[in-house]
């Protein structure tokens, strides 16, 4: 009986044992979690502010194409007339002068 007795105690100690490790154990599990919910939270905070930025830079990027497009458009508004022009002297050089002014006053009659 002493020594059933004596098992008890020493049964009840080590659950005491266990029971003051998993009481530590989950203090520090919490304060890990307490840490990674605040690792989180500024790592959100981050992608939050690449969002913004990444949309400042395309809106400024978007404004700047605006800008070179609207400087290079009237370079290209008249383009096909000017080619056709181009091409219309190209072609009367390759051609008889005496072909040309038939076809020039033919046209006027």
């Amino acid at each position: 009986r002493q020594e059933t007795a004596q098992q008890f105690r020493d049964t009840s100690g080590k659950i005491d044992g266990v029971e003051a490790k998993l009481s530590e154990e989950n203090r520090l599990t919490r304060v890990l979690l307490e840490g990674l919910r605040s690792d989180l939270k500024l790592l959100a905070e981050a992608v939050i502010g690449l969002s913004e930025r990444r949309t400042e830079h395309e809106n400024a990027m978007e404004f700047k194409m605006d800008q070179v497009k609207s400087s290079i458009e009237p370079y290209f508004r008249n383009l096909n007339r000017r080619v056709s022009l181009l091409e219309g002297v190209d072609n009367r050089r390759e051609r008889d002068v005496m072909d040309v002014i038939r076809e020039k006053f033919e046209k006027k009659r």
